[in-house]
């Protein structure tokens, strides 16, 4: 079997090889990271607690020293654990700006997927190929 031109100038091989070895290393990069700025946060949470601690018992929101400043704030969230009465208010109240402006990637392919004649003003589409690199039968790593 004659190889093409364009494969003869590529080593499949190699690539996927050295596709695989980066991919590794990218790997064991993210979870020494990961580990380290989990410690490193968990450092700043205590510190956090103390900080509130101080704000309670000298009664203050905030404070200044030579280092710096820090004030206390407030933050709420909101979720629901119902989302068929949420929705209703959405739709009843007409404020779907209650909700984050994003789709649903894999309900939107769903939903057009199971209505094909369906055009959704403003929809915009971006498809790109992809590539996937699996180990072979030659686990060798070797490049």
């Amino acid at each position: 079997m004659d190889k093409s031109e364009s494969e003869e100038q590529i080593d499949l091989d190699k690539l996927i090889k050295v596709f695989r070895k980066i991919r590794d290393k990218r790997a064991v990069n993210k979870k020494e990271y990961t580990s380290e700025d989990n410690r490193l946060s968990k450092q700043q949470d205590t510190l956090k607690a103390t900080l509130l601690k101080y704000c309670v018992t000298a009664n203050v929101n905030g404070a200044k020293a030579d280092s710096g400043s820090f004030t206390r704030g407030t933050k709420t969230r909101y979720w629901t654990s119902d989302w068929a009465p949420m929705y209703e208010v959405i739709l009843s109240k007409g404020v779907p700006e209650l909700l984050e402006r994003r789709i649903s990637q894999e309900n939107m392919k769903t939903y057009l997927a199971e209505n094909p004649e369906e055009t959704i003003k403003g929809l915009q589409t971006d498809t790109q190929y992809t590539i996937t690199v699996k180990k072979g039968k030659d686990n060798g790593d070797e490049v």
